[in-house]
């Protein structure tokens, strides 16, 4: 989750800024050097959004391969039904497959 009801969302040449603040976020990738200028294609670029009343922006952390709000809206909190605590599934991109080293690792 990356932005709450009334946050301003944006995405410029694949930085994410909420509120007009650039996040600094370490635990995201982007596996694409390329930036996507294309209006229609969102993943690099997105024009200001407004979170709308009892809605989530959510965003993947390997951005360039994520398909999340930015393509589909945001999540309307009846939606949500829990908090993350573990993961479950873990593609390690330098070897190509699963990194089983993360799987089950507790998230606090």
């Amino acid at each position: 989750v990356v932005g709450q009801p009334q946050d301003r969302i944006e995405v410029r040449d694949k930085q994410l800024y909420v509120n007009g603040e650039r996040l600094t976020e370490s635990y995201i990738q982007h596996i694409d050097p390329n930036i996507i200028t294309l209006p229609q294609i969102p993943r690099d670029n997105l024009a200001a959004v407004v979170v709308p009343p009892n809605a989530y922006f959510v965003m993947g952390d390997n951005r360039d391969n994520s398909n999340d709000s930015r393509y589909w809206g945001t999540v309307p909190e009846e939606n949500l039904v829990g908090k993350a605590f573990f993961i479950w599934m873990n593609w390690d991109w330098d070897y190509k497959g699963i990194g089983f080293d993360r799987i089950g690792t507790v998230l606090k």
